[in-house]
């Protein structure tokens, strides 16, 4: 009687261990999926010139503004 409950005990393992395995793989396709359509979005982003110019404009007239305003500051105190 003992052996009869161990086995199933074992086989209530293994089949725990199957739905784990089963569960994990899904994952690993969500994550190969994510990682797919994260590199489409990258390569498009990457691939329109017209795109990083204007970003890198941008942050290049962001970055004058802030030195100017920086400038425009006057100096309070003896320091």
């Amino acid at each position: 009687m003992k052996n009869k409950k161990g086995n199933n005990c074992y086989k209530e393992m293994l089949k725990q261990c199957k739905t784990l395995q089963e569960r994990l793989h899904e994952i690993q396709k969500q994550v190969i999926d994510l990682q797919e359509t994260y590199q489409n979005d990258a390569e498009l982003r990457e691939g329109c010139p017209d795109e990083i110019a204007g970003d890198r404009a941008v942050s290049d007239l962001a970055r004058e503004i802030c030195i100017e305003s920086l400038l425009d500051i006057e100096p309070k105190g003896d320091a």
